[in-house]
């Protein structure tokens, strides 16, 4: 996960890096991923620009705002390849990395309302990433 700052009240706001499942059904442990955070060392993207609105999820009720991938794509493949190393591997079912930070994830308007509502800043912070293991952060 990169946290993120965000200018509401989103205190979880963060991009999500890699999904990696179910913690209790992990054939890893908090301390594998962490020496791995540890090993790859890497900084905060900073900024990065904010590219609109769209709503994710089997339900389409995950309202986001969706990020420009220029920076982060190649920090999610580095770690991507050094997790295979010990054979810990994506477990999302959507592989394709779009980057994003969840503003809500339980919109019930329109996407046309949310993009005439919600006031998007032109960029997003993001620290350097950490790791989210259950609901301990």
């Amino acid at each position: 996960m990169f946290p993120s700052s965000w200018p509401e009240d989103l205190s979880d706001a963060h991009c999500t890096l890699l999904y990696l499942g179910d913690m209790s059904e992990a054939n890893f442990t908090k301390e594998d991923l962490q020496i791995v955070l540890k090993r790859l060392a890497t900084k905060a993207p900073g900024e990065v620009s904010i590219t609109g609105l769209e709503l994710f999820g089997p339900e389409n009720n995950v309202l986001v705002a969706t990020l420009d991938d220029s920076k982060l794509a190649r920090i999610r493949d580095s770690f991507e390849r050094t997790l295979a190393k010990i054979d810990v591997h994506n477990a999302s079912e959507f592989k394709e990395f779009r980057p994003h930070v969840t503003i809500d994830d339980e919109f019930t308007g329109s996407l046309e309302e949310a993009r005439k509502t919600i006031q998007l800043p032109e960029t997003v912070t993001l620290a350097a990433p950490a790791l989210w293991w259950g609901n301990e952060r």
